[in-house]
């Protein structure tokens, strides 16, 4: 799991040594060949990726897992921004059943999985796609999952984000599948002429539904 995203990162193991042995190797030995990967992949996908790197990090000091005011206390990150986002990203992730529902393919075979492209070049920017719905019907919906205190708002901008997530991780894995992106937010989004781009809605009373 720790090499899956990266094909030639397997090129770093070493037959004579475990596993266990393999990453402590690759990770985080004095000349590890990947040390300074961890930055790197978070750098690659946001443009500012410092508190998400302070919420891994925050987390990583403790094995039992923590409390959101711990979280606040330890990593630094503000109530209202990052952390509150990333808590709405979970509830999505933890309620893939409901977001089938919603959709109308609960009875349509499918696997989700999220997916990241990393370039090799700083120049390129990379893709995260945290939840993609793979289906037997010949389409991938891609998920997108904002949290907002209001209906929320597509720009023109983010408009050419989603075709830009939607191109890449299509010219990357060659797919024929239809591509097919699914907005996920907490009430809704305001109609404007990119809200009509989109063609599934979920908002969060969805992901409740029995």
């Amino acid at each position: 799991m720790h090499l899956k995203s990266v094909c030639y990162n397997y090129d770093y193991l070493q037959k004579e040594l475990s596993w266990t042995q393999n990453i402590d190797n690759i990770f985080f030995s004095k000349k590890a060949a990947l040390k300074r990967e961890f930055n790197a992949l978070y750098a690659s996908l946001f443009r500012k990726p410092d508190d998400y790197i302070k919420v891994i990090e925050a987390l990583g000091t403790k094995k039992i897992g923590m409390t959101r005011t711990e979280i606040i206390e330890n990593s630094g990150v503000n109530q209202g921004g990052k952390l509150t986002k990333l808590a709405f990203e979970r509830l999505c992730l933890q309620h893939e059943d409901q977001i089938k529902k919603a959709l109308g393919i609960s009875g349509v075979v499918s696997s989700a999985y999220s997916w990241v492209f990393r370039p090799k070049t700083p120049e390129t920017k990379g893709v995260q796609i945290d939840l993609l719905i793979d289906r037997d019907d010949n389409v991938i919906n891609l998920c997108e999952m904002k949290f907002s205190e209001k209906l929320y708002t597509i720009t023109k901008d983010y408009d050419n984000e989603l075709r830009r997530k939607a191109s890449v991780f299509a010219a990357q894995t060659a797919t024929k599948k239809a591509i097919r992106i699914v907005m996920v937010t907490t009430y809704g989004l305001n109609e404007n002429q990119w809200a009509n781009n989109i063609m599934n809605q979920v908002v969060m009373d969805d992901l409740f539904e029995k």
